[in-house]
């Protein structure tokens, strides 16, 4: 399994959601224990529908634990550094047309293009690792290849 890294805050919110799982698995087993009770399981709508939510918390709850089992949990405050690594926030200007473009460097789990948070493994997010201000990085994309230059690099 890859190297993960994870902010206190998404480690945090991974345990809340395990907590949840684990929560809320007696029910589900409840409602198993329930559909068993009505007969025939082949035809037993109940019992498939109970059986396949049982599996999905379960599947869930392990992939969660997994990922914490295997990952570093990273203080976003104490890395500060000059240059591009994981929890940096980086302006980016497009050579083509100047456009501008601010994105922060995180782990594949914490990755959200709408809150601006790109993976440190993506191809842009990887071109920007351990690079510094006013480097020019080239990603090859769809329409060609993109050059940007780091502009701003923030902890």
């Amino acid at each position: 399994m890859p190297k993960i890294i994870l902010s206190r805050k998404k480690a945090d919110e991974i345990v809340s959601e395990i907590n949840e799982l684990n929560r809320i698995r007696p029910e589900i087993v409840a409602q198993l224990e329930a559909a068993v009770q009505l007969g025939d399981l082949s035809e037993n709508a109940e019992y498939i529908e109970a059986k396949k939510k049982l599996a999905e918390n379960d599947i869930k709850c392990n992939k969660l634990n997994n990922i914490l089992n295997n990952a570093t949990i990273s203080d976003e405050n104490i890395t500060k550094k000059n240059y591009v690594d994981i929890f940096a926030k980086v302006v980016i200007k497009d050579m083509n047309d100047n456009t501008t473009f601010e994105y922060t460097l995180v782990s594949e789990e914490e990755a959200s293009i709408f809150d601006n948070k790109i993976s440190i493994t993506s191809p842009l997010g990887s071109a920007l690792n351990r690079r510094r201000v006013n480097d020019i990085v080239k990603i090859d994309a769809p329409r060609g290849v993109i050059e940007y230059q780091i502009i701003e690099i923030n902890y």
